[in-house]
């Protein structure tokens, strides 16, 4: 699991370092540039709306959170990729999302305009171009094309390491 998700991060990095100047970005299809594991945005928004309705519920007195922006030198540096390897975007935006099984999700995307030091949010870049639909132990992938996000599904415990101390 540890090498599928650094493969995950890893495409995710490829795809925030394309030419594209627009907010979304689009890729060719060249039989080598399919994203593995998306989602489409309208599921990805219906399921981060559900994990924020949901939240909001059960922590009445507190702001639940939605997302993490996380630094591109961060995930560089989490790959064992150098620091000065060049990438377009500078950081990441993992939206939290619940499905309509009550299973967590979590969904990818590349931000323009972010910084972390000084408050600023920037834009999500929201993805689009050819993509396989469905989770990665789903037999079922569909090939997509279209608008979509990075997800990122595959929670513990069923996916951690025995060992981590982070997994106590």
């Amino acid at each position: 699991m540890k090498k599928n998700l650094l493969t995950i991060l890893s495409v995710a990095l490829l795809f925030a370092c394309s030419p594209k100047e627009k907010e979304e970005v689009e890729l060719l299809n060249d039989g080598n540039q399919i994203a593995e594991y998306a989602l489409d945005l309208d599921s990805a928004i219906q399921y981060v709306n559900r994990y924020d309705s949901i939240a909001k519920a059960s922590l009445k007195d507190t702001i639940p959170f939605k997302a993490f922006t996380v630094r591109a030198v961060d995930l560089l540096e989490a790959l064992g990729l150098p620091e000065n390897t060049k990438v377009k975007y500078t950081h990441a935006r993992i939206y939290l999302g619940m499905d309509q099984n009550d299973h967590f999700r979590l969904f990818f995307t590349p931000v323009q305009g972010a910084s972390i030091k000084n408050g600023e949010a920037g834009q999500d870049v929201i993805l689009k171009g050819p993509h396989k639909h469905g989770l990665a132990e789903d037999a079922k992938l569909q090939l997509s094309n279209g608008s979509y996000v990075l997800d990122f599904t595959a929670p513990c415990p069923n996916t951690c390491p025995n060992g981590s101390p982070l997994n106590q």
